[in-house]
């Protein structure tokens, strides 16, 4: 099986190709592309990048996976929004993945282990807080992921060992930063047994959508 993993939800956008074995395993990247966050290439180039460098042809991907967040809002809504048109023309399965599952994994490849906080920017001074459970065998989520204010962690204070993320440390002054990657996703994805309809994919965000009415027109008289 072929991945394509499209990453878009921090400030270091990231397309990787990954292959699983037809007897299962780990995923193998076959290749990666990432902008650095200077955003001189758009999303559909870094794809082509990303498939020219990984030697397969288009029409072999079979899955595509992408990060559903949270992060940022307008990355993540144009990669679903450009996978769910990719899926009228070529069907192919899609796989949606959260960046603190991604997040959580990559520490665990770094043999990053003990209580792990995911913090990502929820903007509005705000902080966006999970905790894991992480050894060499699995990452065991203990806390669901909520909003918090900066710097305060109610649930577990005092028993974090490490805070991770991509802007942790406008939030954790000891944390260590850690952007998701596309490699890690596609191997998440290659792992996933559900896949998803196109309008499965949906960003996560936690706020309460609010919207304020606008008052009625005014009539002017000439």
């Amino acid at each position: 099986m072929i991945i394509l993993a499209i990453e878009s939800s921090s400030r270091i956008r990231s397309v990787a190709v990954v292959e699983r074995s037809a007897a299962g395993g780990a995923g193998e990247v076959l290749g990666t592309v990432s902008d650095g966050g200077n955003r001189d290439l758009t999303t559909i180039r870094l794809i082509e990048e990303a498939i020219r460098s990984s030697g397969v042809e288009r029409r072999s991907i079979d899955r595509i996976a992408v990060a559903l967040g949270p992060g940022s809002y307008t990355g993540i809504r144009a990669a679903i929004a450009l996978v769910q048109g990719w899926h009228l023309a070529q069907p192919v399965e899609l796989v949606g993945v959260g960046t603190g599952e991604c997040l959580v994994a990559q520490a665990r490849a770094l043999g990053w282990h003990g209580r792990l906080a995911v913090v990502l920017d929820a903007q509005r001074g705000q902080c966006y807080h999970a905790v894991y459970e992480v050894d060499a065998l699995a990452c065991v989520l203990k806390v669901p992921l909520a909003i918090r204010e900066p710097g305060v962690d109610p649930v577990e204070a005092g028993r974090v060992d490490l805070h991770v993320g991509p802007d942790v440390q406008k939030f954790f002054s000891l944390g260590k930063t850690l952007v998701p990657e596309a490699g890690t996703l596609g191997k998440l994805a290659a792992e996933c047994p559900e896949v998803v309809l196109p309008g499965g994919l949906t960003p996560i965000y936690l706020r309460e959508t609010a919207f304020v009415k606008a008052p009625p027109p005014r009539v002017l008289s000439l």
